[in-house]
């Protein structure tokens, strides 16, 4: 008898269409007074609940940075001068990484710890620790293609003056913007919801911070900054980067900050103006048994729109006839899709935690290799330095790591100036660079926000090689894509994909990682693409030579493997840590023990009538 199937679930197998989450949040939070506040009927869209953080732990392990797939407040936004468009991306990252003021000076960033412990006042209990001389969090922007301006004989900065940019929820608006490309200090002077903000770097050209770097209404705040940029020549500048690390200071005695439970950072800062806008703060829920008591994530309104759109019209682009798959890119889910070009190639389409991507992920021409039917895709580092394996017009995967809340980009060589000594990448998902290289070739490029080594060939045509996992070192490590929400892609030998749901995805951990795998081959010159049986996945006949499998963890599998070549379509289960839970009516995602803590970029609305 053949395997029985509703005519809906047959629908949901040919379009994988993954379903979208509705969340209400109710967040039971104490104002800093001390008052018991609700948000009663209001959808709060920029906060978002992180659950299941146990004693000793950071609250940056399961989200080490948050975009704008956490809080909409951190969208994408395009900023126009008159030397140009580009397009900039805000990152608060909670966890991890150093700063240095001068060399040999390392400023830890462990970010919010929760401890049990006495604080100053000697009162014993659970609290949301900042440690004293330490960085809080980071605050950073990126410009894809160069913040640019001319400048005039005095270096003011002309066409930045004016300009306003959405940041932390926030409009704000340049007052005046000052370089000097002899000694490299800039400095930038803001006005924001809070007042003015002056941000000051002594040397755009190096690695270091400058300590106190911030003014907030002309007070210096303890703060460490760093602005990279570059002269463009012809009188004109271009900022490529921002960087911002509040120093801990507490208001009152000794050097740490003990936030209690229910009450936020700003009540304990001397220096609340260290958040930059009054509405960003982050709230220390306490300790749970369960999932945080009437505290979940606002997963449907954490997703950018703008995100959701792009992969959508990537899919929807190029869907199957009749079957316009709107919802693919929501909070509430997410796919994969390994569709065939002509008889000799695969595209893959994807999003991960910052971008959605379409690549040419395989081909025929020339030889079964990765990439498309003119360029080659790189995810593996060459044996070191001195060999360059990346050519002009390749495109290479990069990733910060492999954990849930790393970031994946895919940057493609575009361009040498080896007489300039600069090089030019393109991230896929839009937005051209430069990056300088040394007379030994050596030089860093700046891919999900942090500084990527790469080395430059002396010989013509100048190919180059890249730190791909971004661990410091060229030596044949591999790069795998970080997923929304957490999943990845692994890349082995030619052919072989893996997708990989982390232990620590499950809200009953099983003994390790879930891997299921599918592999990509060729028949007489043709492409082709198989999805065997394995111990996470049983693939079943449906109608039409498709084939629909569920692997443990929920990544649903539709192959079919009537048509040629053969098409892959995994829907995935929505982006949380861990798989849902429900209490009380709402659901929300994250493990069932530990604490919680709540960010948000709209204070006042978890601080409202009682």
């Amino acid at each position: 008898m053949g395997l029985q199937i509703s005519f809906t679930k047959r629908v949901f197998f040919i379009v994988v269409l993954v379903g979208m989450v509705s969340m209400v949040v109710f967040l039971a939070l104490t104002h800093p007074t001390g008052d018991v506040v609700k948000t009663t009927g209001t959808k709060i869209t920029n906060t978002i609940a992180i659950t299941g953080v146990n004693i000793g732990e950071s609250i940056g392990k399961e989200f080490p940075a948050l975009t704008e797939t956490h809080l909409l407040g951190l969208a994408t936004g395009v900023v126009q001068t008159n030397e140009g468009r580009t397009q900039y991306k805000q990152y608060i990252v909670l966890h991890g990484g150093t700063s240095q003021t001068h060399d040999g000076d390392l400023n830890q960033m462990s970010g919010g710890t929760i401890v049990f412990e006495r604080n100053q006042q000697g009162e014993v209990g659970d609290f949301l620790k900042f440690y004293g001389n330490q960085d809080m969090f980071e605050y950073m922007i990126e410009f894809s293609s160069g913040f640019n301006s001319v400048y005039d004989s005095s270096g003011e900065l002309e066409d930045i003056k004016g300009e306003t940019l959405n940041l932390l929820g926030g409009q704000f608006a340049f007052l005046d913007a000052e370089v000097d490309t002899n000694s490299h200090w800039i400095e930038l002077k803001l006005m924001g919801p809070g007042g003015t903000v002056e941000l000051k770097d002594t040397d755009y050209t190096d690695t270091y911070f400058t300590d106190h770097g911030l003014k907030f209404n002309g007070k210096s705040i303890p703060s460490r900054v760093k602005i990279k940029g570059y002269d463009l020549g012809n009188d004109k500048f271009s900022i490529t980067n921002i960087y911002y690390r509040p120093e801990t200071m507490p208001k009152g005695a000794g050097s740490d900050v003990h936030i209690k439970p229910k009450h936020g950072l700003q009540e304990y800062l001397r220096y609340p103006q260290q958040m930059l806008t009054p509405q960003f703060e982050i709230i220390y829920g306490g300790l749970s048994g369960g999932p945080a008591p009437a505290v979940v994530a606002d997963v449907t309104g954490a997703v950018s729109t703008d995100m959701a759109l792009e992969l959508a019209e990537l899919i929807n682009a190029e869907g199957p006839t009749g079957s316009r798959i709107t919802g693919a890119a929501t909070a509430g889910g997410n796919m994969v899709w390994v569709k065939p070009v002509g008889d000799d190639e695969y595209d893959l389409i994807f999003s991960t935690n910052t971008a959605s991507y379409k690549i040419g992920l395989m081909s025929t021409q020339g030889g079964l290799h990765w990439g498309d039917d003119d360029q080659d895709f790189i995810w593996q580092e060459s044996a070191n330095n001195a060999v360059f394996n990346i050519n002009l017009r390749d495109y290479f995967l990069v990733s910060s790591g492999t954990d849930v809340g790393d970031y994946s980009s895919v940057i493609m060589y575009e361009n040498v100036l080896y007489d300039q000594n600069k090089i030019q990448y393109r991230d896929l998902a839009g937005g051209s660079k430069q990056a300088a290289f040394d007379a030994a070739g050596y030089g860093q490029m700046i891919i999900n926000g942090r500084p990527t080594s790469f080395y430059v060939s002396a010989a013509a045509p100048h190919d180059i090689t890249v730190d791909l996992d971004q661990d410091g070192d060229i030596n044949s490590g591999a790069a795998q894509i970080v997923l929304r929400g957490g999943p990845r892609l692994q890349f082995a030998g030619v052919g072989t994909v893996r997708i990989i749901a982390p232990r620590r995805l499950f809200h009953e951990a099983p003994a390790g990682d879930e891997t299921t795998t599918f592999t990509i081959g060729q028949s007489g010159g043709d492409i082709t693409l198989t999805v065997a049986n394995q111990a996470t996945l049983t693939m079943h006949s449906v109608s039409g030579g498709i084939r629909y499998g569920e692997t443990p963890f929920g990544f649903e599998f539709m192959w079919n493997d009537g048509k040629e070549p053969e098409e892959l379509q995994i829907g995935m289960p929505g982006a949380g840590i861990a798989q849902p839970f429900t209490q009380g009516g709402a659901q929300g995602y994250g493990a069932q023990s530990g604490s919680y803590v709540v960010v948000t970029l709209e204070r006042s609305k978890l601080a409202g009538n009682k």
